[in-house]
C-alpha cells in the first residue's frame, strides 16, 4: 500500500483576494436536482461567484 502525504498551504488573504471571482460550470443534461447544486454553491460561497450551467 502507497502512503501519500499531503500538505496544506495556508492561504494569505490580502487586498487582492477581494476582487476575485469564483466560476464554477456545471455540466447538466436534463437534470432535475441542479437547483440544489446551485443552491448549494451559493450558500458555501464567501465571495463573488459566477455559475454556468450547461
Amino acid at each position: 500500500m502507497m502512503k501519500v502525504k499531503k500538505k496544506k498551504k495556508k492561504c494569505k488573504k490580502n487586498k487582492k483576494d477581494k476582487n476575485k471571482l469564483l466560476s464554477v460550470i456545471i455540466p447538466s443534461y436534463k437534470d432535475p436536482l441542479v437547483h440544489k447544486t446551485i443552491d448549494d454553491l451559493l450558500n458555501k460561497a464567501t465571495g463573488e461567484i459566477e455559475i454556468v450551467v450547461v
